[in-house]
């Protein structure tokens, strides 16, 4: 995996059609990342490797479910069972279980590696991220304003390729598509409403926590009331964390309407493909044998934090140096002894599908910095873990950066090469039963290691702060 440079004039071009496009996050007028002139750039066998990564990764969760599904009979450990369910409404649980038994898998998924290349990882899979309409459209902006040449193709048409994912999921030639987001998304949506205005796909972004509003039901049909008045059909319903705003008394008929076919959601009512407590299942002595070594050798090394007990032995996988010093922990409380030098080579992340810290980056926390600051976070987790029983994971940090060419989207000639941290953000479909495939992706690149969205601007040293995104091709051999 390479970056590719381009004229930094580029970024000119880009930021002018992002904000045409009105490819914005929140609600202003202004593109408010940083614009990089570049390219991530994946040779043939890179591709062909995270195609694979894509197969192993459904039937990853595939395996979590059925886990879960042992642990309702009773043949797995209850607690696998209280994990999952942590934080649902009886409703949410009935429509959990229905799905769950019924073995409906997404069409569609998002991979967020940490690392590309001869070294890839595996953070999580985003079986729902946010609003498809601006990652979909900052990769066609890129397509537009630097076509390939004959070193380069397209890695996917997001755009496309996810239309046809619906098509294919609602055997419609022209359904109705809802996709319920939060309001910050509305913007970027827009896009993909006037992509699809064009093939004959009526593609509806609705405000999450209208639904209730929006969506009504009669004899296990659903409707929503567009912009116009008018109550249509809904064959494919698109979202997650809508469920908390729904008509609970809806759910179990939801779920059964789409186990019924009379309707696709994506992700299907499955709660574990909102949950990331699981990854720490394949390093687990317990059931490690269910699960493939390339699960191991993809996925960062994950442990459970179910309690002030812990065993961080799944973690000197990545770091064989400092086995000793791991192997001698025994309790969480004891990581705060350790050198910063060690501590920092630990995040630990909420694994909940629920909640206020289980998405947005509000529930990642890396162990570094003072003792004092660290006993701040492991109190805080553990009162959570011992009262709420809410489930977290500690995973190894991985320090990969990558240097890339950033502005500022105010000031687009005054270039910086920054060295970043990345998330490589690589989107799958699947039609049918048929191996996923790659539609697409994007780099997202940022001087903090959580890499999320901060506000572009300079802090008081003159460092960038904030995150870029650029689109991903396939380099092609000389």
């Amino acid at each position: 995996m390479n970056i590719l440079r381009y004229d930094p004039k580029v970024s000119i071009a880009l930021s002018k059609k992002f904000i045409k496009e009105k490819l914005i996050y929140g609600n202003g007028n202004n593109y408010n990342s940083l614009i990089t002139p570049s390219s991530t750039c994946l040779n043939s066998q890179e591709v062909q490797e995270t195609s694979e990564d894509l197969y192993v990764l459904w039937k990853l969760y595939n395996t979590f479910t059925n886990i879960y599904l042992e642990s309702l009979k009773g043949k797995a450990p209850n607690w696998i069972k209280k994990f999952t369910e942590y934080g649902m409404s009886k409703e949410e649980v009935l429509a959990h279980r229905m799905v769950c038994l019924a073995g409906l898998e997404p069409v569609s998924c998002r991979v967020d590696y940490v690392s590309l290349g001869n070294e890839r990882k595996i953070a999580e899979v985003q079986w729902k991220s946010g609003g498809p309409g601006l990652f979909f459209g900052i990769q066609d902006v890129y397509s537009h304003e630097i076509p390939f040449d004959s070193h380069t193709k397209e890695l996917g048409n997001m755009v496309e390729q996810f239309y046809q994912l619906i098509l294919h999921s609602t055997g419609k030639k022209q359904p109705v598509a809802v996709n319920a987001v939060r309001d910050v998304w509305f913007n970027g949506e827009q896009y993909l409403q006037n992509a699809y205005s064009k093939r004959s796909l009526f593609y509806i972004p609705l405000d999450r926590e209208k639904v209730a509003e929006r969506i009504t039901e009669k004899n296990g049909i659903f409707f929503v009331t567009d912009s116009h008045g008018s109550r249509l059909q809904i064959d494919f319903f698109n979202g997650q964390g809508f469920t908390k705003f729904f008509k609970k008394e809806k759910l179990d008929i939801l779920a059964k309407a789409s186990i019924n076919g009379k309707l696709w959601i994506e992700t299907p009512l499955n709660y574990i493909y909102r949950q990331k407590w699981q990854l720490a299942l394949p390093f687990s002595e317990k059931y490690k044998n269910l699960f493939s070594k390339k699960v191991r050798d993809i996925i960062i090394p994950t442990v459970l934090v179910s309690g002030k007990n812990i065993n961080l032995k799944p973690l000197i996988i990545y770091m064989p140096n400092v086995a000793d010093r791991f192997l001698s922990i025994k309790t969480i409380d004891q990581i705060i002894e350790l050198p910063i030098s060690l501590r920092e080579k630990l995040i630990l992340k909420c694994g909940a599908g629920t909640g206020q810290y289980y998405s947005d980056s509000k529930g990642v926390f890396r162990l570094g910095g003072s003792r004092s600051f660290v006993k701040k976070i492991i109190d805080f987790v553990m009162k959570r873990v011992v009262k709420l029983r809410e489930p977290w994971i500690i995973q190894v940090y991985v320090d990969s950066k990558y240097e890339i060419p950033l502005s500022l989207p105010d000031h687009l000639n005054e270039q910086s090469i920054v060295n970043a941290h990345a998330r490589f953000m690589v989107y799958g479909g699947r039609f049918g039963k048929r191996k996923p495939v790659i539609i697409g992706g994007l780099g997202n690149f940022g001087k903090h290691w959580k890499v999320t969205g901060k506000a572009p601007k300079k802090d008081e040293f003159g460092n960038l702060l904030g995150t870029t995104f650029n689109d991903m091709r396939v380099i092609m051999k000389n």
